[in-house]
């Protein structure tokens, strides 16, 4: 099971497909590695530490694209990899960059 570890409240001027592109050039850059991706869901792994029980942890992040009625997609971040919490500001700078759904 995933913790939400981020969303959005602005919906995105995209499509789902676009938008997962854009997530996954941004997951790239951090050292991520995509192992499998939908029409709405992206899921990333990184190479993680060592868990408490000695085993490695590779920890994941799953980037979701809800279609919202009127067009565009608001997006919400869950998994288990804590370290995204750690670089609140890169992802918060990847969606503000993001274009947004005028009113």
């Amino acid at each position: 099971m995933y913790d939400e570890l981020a969303s959005g409240k602005a919906i995105i001027d995209l499509s789902p497909s676009q938008t997962l592109s854009r997530a996954e050039s941004f997951l790239l850059g951090q050292g991520y590695v995509v192992v499998h991706r939908t029409l709405t869901t992206l899921m990333a792994e990184r190479k993680g530490s060592e868990g408490p029980t000695g085993q490695e942890r590779v920890p994941k992040v799953v980037v979701v694209a809800v279609p919202q009625p009127d067009g565009g997609v608001s997006i919400k971040v869950e998994g288990d990899d804590r370290g995204v919490q750690g670089r609140q500001g890169l992802w918060k700078l990847w969606a503000e960059n993001l274009p947004k759904r005028r009113p």
